[in-house]
């Protein structure tokens, strides 16, 4: 259908604000199946980032990221041959600027989730990162855009089945940053 419409399409996330992002349509209609001003839902298969889209802005000829996503500082440092600036939450700007994914309370299951950690505790599942985990792993090698790319599949999975989410420490650096800046608002909000 999409192919065939063969224009650009500007549409809405396909997930309610404060929840998981959806990396599959079963994800999607889930979070919809109660809307009935949702009739169609395009499946063309699981996503191949996993995380949501780098917000910008630009002021003063500077371009400032406000929320990390998958396309990395490094990759616009790259491309657009300019530094870039990371927003946080004391950088000012000219006007209050609310981008998608800037609440403290945002990609949070409905469980307990703790970050960085090394080891599981008795009532929950760890998944790893790295060839030093076990299994779930999200990336036994090591590939932080593997990683993004299961990491909101990974905690749709373990909030369908009630269990407590410990994540293994991720590397802050490319798309590692978006993962971490995720996974810290999640923890922030979690067992709601």
């Amino acid at each position: 259908m999409l192919k065939n419409f063969n224009k650009p399409i500007a549409a809405p996330s396909a997930n309610k604000s404060g929840y998981l992002s959806p990396t599959k349509a079963e994800h999607v209609y889930e979070q919809f199946k109660n809307n009935e001003d949702i009739p169609i839902i395009l499946d063309d298969g699981r996503t191949k980032v996993g995380l949501e889209s780098t917000v910008v802005y630009e002021e003063n000829n500077n371009i400032k990221i406000l929320r990390h996503g998958g396309i990395s500082k490094e990759l616009l440092e790259d491309s657009l041959k300019i530094k870039i600036i990371e927003g946080n939450k004391n950088t000012k700007f000219s006007k209050d600027l609310i981008a998608p994914g800037m609440l403290k309370k945002h990609y949070a299951p409905k469980v307990p989730l703790r970050i960085n950690a090394i080891h599981k505790k008795n009532d929950e599942i760890l998944l790893g990162f790295g060839p030093d985990y076990e299994e779930p792993n999200l990336s036994k090698k090591g590939n932080l855009v593997e990683a993004a790319a299961n990491l909101f599949s990974f905690l749709s999975i373990y909030e369908k089945k009630g269990k407590k989410i410990a994540i293994a420490p991720i590397p802050n650096n490319g798309i590692g940053r978006a993962i971490n800046d995720r996974i810290a608002r999640a923890s922030s909000s979690s067992s709601r």
